[in-house]
């Protein structure tokens, strides 16, 4: 039956603890590494392991660079030059529809929250102003979730990505719905032309659904945000960002 670490400690004295002190670093390491009691895990492997790991910390503290969020500062550019682009052709909302599904997806209700109870109306809610607010509490709780690891960066940015593209591509499935029933005229079943809609009395919004423009710009964000994000997605987008990172350093060090 395997002893507590209390138990050993317990056990300790002059005469034991050669036979004792062994297996309490074993047992030490095993919990560092998150091992389970029963692993089928050898000491002299889990001794190996610990090794590797603080080969793996030397380097990290030898490289700093590696630990400063920089996969995570590179997505928040890029959604920066995409949502710019949004609210300068006069998006504004489309630009708060995005950065309130990340902060949920995040499990960043409470901020989110906090942030709409401050707006006593809704017309103050959908503004710049809140918008941008909502994008720095977003990229708060980013570099705060990813903590300068690596791998927890990588698992956080193709996350974010992967949500932004679903929800482009529901937007512009959800205009390809919003035409065909706009130009059904649902008294005869028959459909009519887009120059028919036109010419019919219509609220802006509702004929803004229909127009050709907004079907474009849909499709341009789809483009824009995959052409943006192809670096990350890379199956060697890790090779290319310690290339990157080192490739800096060696140019600090010559400037």
């Amino acid at each position: 039956m395997d002893k507590t670490i209390q138990q050993m400690i317990d056990e300790l004295n002059v005469d034991s603890v050669e036979e004792i002190k062994p297996q309490l670093k074993n047992k030490i390491s095993m919990m560092q590494l998150g091992l389970v009691e029963d692993s089928d895990v050898t000491a002299e492997e889990v001794e190996k392991l610990v090794d590797f790991m603080k080969l793996r910390n030397e380097f990290l503290e030898e490289t700093p660079e590696l630990t400063g969020n920089f996969l995570v500062g590179k997505f928040q550019q890029v959604f920066d030059e995409f949502t710019d682009s949004m609210i300068q052709k006069g998006y504004v909302e489309h630009t708060m529809s995005f950065v309130t599904d990340l902060l949920k997806c995040m499990d960043a209700r409470a901020e989110l929250a906090k942030i709409m109870l401050l707006r006593k109306k809704y017309d103050e809610f959908d503004t710049k102003d809140t918008f941008y607010e909502l994008k720095n509490a977003f990229y708060r709780m980013m570099n705060k979730q990813a903590r300068g690891n690596l791998h927890r960066e990588m698992f956080l940015v193709t996350g974010c990505i992967h949500t932004i593209l679903f929800d482009l591509e529901e937007q512009s499935q959800e205009h390809g719905r919003g035409v065909i029933s706009c130009l059904t005229d649902y008294t005869t079943g028959e459909q009519k032309s887009v120059k028919q809609f036109e010419e019919e009395e219509h609220v802006p919004e509702v004929k803004k659904i229909a127009s050709k423009e907004y079907g474009v710009e849909l499709q341009r964000r789809i483009h824009m945000w995959k052409s943006l994000t192809f670096d990350f997605t890379s199956p060697y987008v890790m090779e290319k960002m310690y290339e990157e990172i080192f490739s800096e350093k060696e140019e600090q060090k010559d400037s």
